[in-house]
């Protein structure tokens, strides 16, 4: 019974490990708990969210992101008017201003994968590139998730 338990634990912190934090090799940026939304077969598109965290002194600024899961990803904000939801892209990126964080989350900003080359699956680990202003490109790990409106980071 013990040795269950803790493969099951071992398992739960790796499996987290993975999809909760990646720090830059300046350690100015904080990736935490990156993940995906599932998607069903013959769904085309998918978002994906994350907190990110600026300890450093100075703006950044996520300008895009890169994935060979979909034909093209772009960040999108998410904006509702007279009751109707309406996502647009964002020009230029997301600033994360000194010592602050920038959460991506439903309904409000998020990374958007469009023409998914294949159905994402509760439980996988894929990989994006993060470009960022002054950091350059981190690689990052996100998890796929089937996660409803529970978002909380």
């Amino acid at each position: 019974m013990f040795r269950i338990l803790l493969f099951w634990a071992i398992l739960t912190i790796t499996s987290n490990a993975e999809s909760t934090a990646s720090f830059t090799p300046n350690g100015r940026l904080t990736i935490e708990k990156p993940w995906l939304r599932a998607t069903p077969k013959g769904v085309v598109v998918s978002a994906g969210y994350m907190k990110i965290i600026n300890s450093d002194e100075s703006e950044e600024r996520l300008i895009s992101a890169e994935s060979d899961i979909s034909n093209r990803v772009e960040i999108h904000s998410v904006n509702i008017k007279n009751g109707i939801v309406m996502m647009r892209r964002i020009e230029g990126g997301l600033v994360i201003k000194p010592n602050s964080e920038l959460i991506l989350k439903p309904g409000s900003f998020h990374i958007m994968f469009l023409g998914l080359k294949r159905p994402l699956n509760h439980g996988e680990h894929l990989s994006v590139n993060l470009n960022f202003q002054n950091s350059g490109q981190i690689k990052v790990l996100f998890k796929v998730d089937n996660q409803k409106n529970n978002f909380a980071l």
